[in-house]
Order: structure tokens, then C-alpha cells, then sequence
């Protein structure tokens, strides 16, 4: 179960897929001599950096939802096996996704905010100030080709921060963006929204691009450009929702 809202209602069912069932993954993996996996974390296990540094993949971790505390949780249970059997993992901390995909998302950052903006809705923005760093879907993508494709020395047991630090962004950046092609936008900047989200993080990826050469195509201003295009091209039936 993905992101903090859902795991928060559920927090028992998270805790049976997103913690026992992944482990009965990896577990299967082993069994069946697997040689490579790359498990898929979050850079919100950072939870929390109150000054300006930058988070490297070293950075003391800090989850303070159930979402990333499983992460975390399942991070340590695959390092825990290194020497254990001939088995290659792979951990890359995925940054906040955005952009255009198949199955296609509206409750992440960049998408709903150029959603809501584009239907000319008032848009609340609480905690504007707080940084998170933001990745294109289609870049996830081939960050995840590319790691299947290095040498099994370069990955094996390895921990990526994924994205790029050009895409690390506040609140008030992503609307400020999203204004320059949509000037009308009405926004309402507010504090706290049922209890504080407290976190606040910028993330280091120099480690992904020295490493395996990644650094995404896409820039979040690429990222609203394609959503207000396809939006006015009306590929997805939320256009019927939003009337």
C-alpha cells in the first residue's frame, strides 16, 4: 500500500503487505536463487532534517509515518542478508513521483496541484515552505533498467538515492511554476491540515549519477507542461469528475 494516507487507514493491512509480505518475497527470491532484486524505498525515510543539509544515502534515517517505517523496516531485512546466500540486491530510495503514466496518479504534489489549477480551483497549500525532491515517472523507469543492467559490483547491497537535486522543491516552487503558465490560479497558503506532516527534507543524488551515470530527463516545469497538455487533450475521465 503506497504513501501515508492509505497506510494510516489501514494501518494493520499495511503492516501485513508492506512489511510480512514483502519479506515473504524476498524470502521466495532466495529460495528460488534469484541472483538480483531491486527493492523499491522512499526518501521519506528521512522524515525530518531541520537545517539545510543535504540528505546522502548515510543521513541518519527518520520515518515518521507507517508508510516509511516499513520501508525501513524492509531495507534492514534485506541488508541483513548480505553473506548470507548469492543473492544481489538493489535499494533505491525513490524520490516523490509526477508525470504522465498509464495508471495515472492525481494524489502526488505536482500532479494534483496542476490538476486542481487547470479545473481553476481554489488550491490550499499547507506548509509551503517544507522540501521534498520529486522525480519523473518515466525516469524511475529507466533508473530501474539501468541498475538491471550494471555490474553486479556496482549494486550489489547498494542504496541510491533516486532522482536529482535540481528537482529538490518546496510547495511554494511547484505553484509558483505551475503559475507561469496558468497566472489565474488562485491559491490559499495555510498551516497544518489535521495535525502536522512535519516533514521536511532535501536530498543528495550524487551517488546515483557518478555510480550509474543517472540523472532524469525531466524537470518538474516538464513534468506540469505534459500534465496541462494531456489534461486539455481530455485522455483520462477526470475531466468528467471535475466539471
Amino acid at each position: 500500500l503506497v504513501g501515508d494516507p492509505i497506510t494510516k487507514k489501514y494501518p494493520k493491512t499495511a503492516k501485513i503487505i508492506n512489511e510480512v509480505g514483502v519479506k515473504k518475497v524476498v524470502n521466495a527470491c532466495l529460495k528460488m536463487g534469484v541472483k538480483r532484486l531491486i527493492s523499491i524505498s522512499t526518501c521519506s525515510n528521512y522524515g525530518l532534517i531541520k537545517t539545510n543539509e543535504l540528505a546522502s544515502e548515510n543521513h541518519e534515517l527518520n520515518p515518521l509515518s507507517l508508510y516509511a517505517k516499513s520501508k525501513v523496516e524492509i531495507e534492514n531485512y534485506i541488508l541483513s542478508l548480505r553473506d548470507k546466500a548469492d543473492f544481489h540486491p538493489t535499494i533505491l530510495r525513490f524520490a516523490t513521483a509526477f508525470g504522465l503514466s498509464p495508471r495515472m496518479r492525481y494524489d502526488l504534489t505536482v500532479n494534483e496541484f496542476t490538476k486542481e489549477l487547470f479545473f481553476q480551483k481554489p488550491l490550499v497549500v499547507y506548509d509551503s515552505e517544507t522540501w521534498r525532491p520529486y522525480c519523473h515517472v518515466e525516469d524511475f523507469a529507466r533508473l530501474i533498467s539501468i541498475t538491471l543492467g550494471a555490474p553486479t559490483k556496482k549494486v550489489s547491497y547498494e542504496i541510491f538515492n533516486a532522482g536529482s537535486s535540481e528537482n529538490n522543491y518546496t510547495k511554494r516552487m511547484i505553484v509558483d511554476e505551475i503559475l507561469k503558465l496558468l497566472p489565474n490560479g488562485k491559491i490559499n497558503y495555510e498551516k497544518y491540515k489535521h495535525g502536522l506532516d512535519a516533514r521536511n527534507y532535501r536530498v543528495d543524488f550524487s551517488k546515483v549519477n557518478s555510480v550509474l551515470n543517472f540523472k532524469p530527463n525531466k524537470t518538474i516545469s516538464d513534468g506540469i507542461n505534459e500534465l496541462l497538455k494531456d489534461l486539455d487533450k481530455k485522455t483520462f475521465d477526470i475531466i468528467e469528475k471535475n466539471k
